[in-house]
């Protein structure tokens, strides 16, 4: 059994010692301690036996080779896969190995929250403590994807929209997310949800298009009569430029409105759709072996978020912002 040694029972995660009782499942090949497979009732590792997986060493022993496949280091904050020698996680910027601590593979994402005590002071809250409670890793959703893909994917909160993705499985429709409500677009893109941030954005300038022209409209029609002391307060009510501007901010409201419900009913549902489809994107055309350090480093680095979108689409819509101030004052001066 000395091959065991060092590597962690499925069932209590801690690591096998020497002269420990150690039992074998007979389908996976995975060890357990004799009591923990006693009071699970059988493996720890069911989900392998469904997809013929067998158990692989996650520490080899003193014998083995020392070009061995370095393992990832969890961040203990947002639980992203980090390589071994990074100093600070590569999706939330968390020190990696401070008080929240770092987790490898071996150690399920959901111990990355458990309530870790610094100075008799608990660092997590008790909602994460019960969020990692109701969690199971090897819970399979659409597209044959299991929890524990989807986690490594969204990178950052994953655990957060474990909870969310957990309930869509149980058939329901709707869980609202306040960040896609308030940020709209720009969360999409956060997220990488491209297509649905190019068409929400879309609309949000289609929506602002009649605002802008008849604001010049209304400024010509100012201008045109003469100065603001001597303008006739029924003129200004009763111009096309004030018509227009009050139905077209009206109408763009509603838009906005519209599609910030919209987002915040459904975006957690349609995130949900382009994780489990990505990942099962991955597992197809990775050419690195499910399970293995490489393929949950591959699946983190094309999932996670993009913090540099946010600075594009707000660099796009001020520059935007001052192309329409150049060009309406030009030509409301008529130049």
């Amino acid at each position: 059994m000395s091959r065991y040694i060092g590597n962690q029972c499925p069932v209590c995660n801690k690591d096998f010692m020497e002269d420990e009782d150690i039992v074998v499942c007979p389908t996976c090949g995975s060890p357990h301690h004799r009591d923990c497979y006693k009071e699970r009732g059988g493996c720890g590792n069911e989900a392998y036996h469904t997809t013929a997986r067998q158990w692989e060493e996650t520490i080899k022993p003193a014998d083995a080779h020392e070009d061995q496949e370095p393992i990832p280091v969890r961040c203990g904050n947002c639980g992203t896969p980090n390589p071994k020698e990074n100093l600070f996680c590569n999706a939330c910027g968390t020190k990696i190995g401070n008080e929240i601590g770092g987790f490898t593979p071996s150690q399920q994402v959901t111990q990355a929250t458990q309530g870790v005590r610094t100075n008799g002071k608990a660092t997590n809250s008790d909602f994460m403590q019960f969020v990692n409670s109701q969690i199971k890793m090897e819970q399979k959703l659409d597209q044959g994807v299991n929890m524990q893909e989807a986690c490594d994917y969204i990178g950052p909160n994953s655990l957060i929209f474990a909870m969310k993705f957990k309930a869509f499985t149980m058939n329901r429709a709707v869980s609202f997310n306040w960040s896609a409500f308030f940020f709209g677009f720009f969360y999409c893109f956060y997220r990488k949800m491209y297509k649905l941030g190019g068409v929400i954005a879309a609309l949000f300038i289609i929506s602002v298009l009649p605002v802008a022209y008849y604001s010049v409209v209304a400024i010509q029609e100012i201008m045109a009569t003469g100065t603001m002391p001597t303008i006739p307060v029924n003129f200004v009510m009763d111009g096309v430029g004030y018509q227009g501007l009050m139905i077209s901010s009206l109408m763009a409201r509603f838009v906005n409105m519209a599609t910030m419900l919209f987002l915040g009913m459904f975006f957690n549902k349609m995130y949900y759709k382009e994780v489990t489809s990505q990942v099962a994107r991955i597992k197809q055309s990775s050419r690195y072996t499910i399970g293995t350090t490489d393929f949950t480093m591959e699946i983190a680095r094309k999932g996670g978020v993009n913090k540099y979108a946010i600075l594009v689409i707000v660099a796009i819509m001020v520059a935007l912002y001052i192309a329409f101030g150049l060009f309406s004052s030009l030509f409301i001066l008529g130049i």
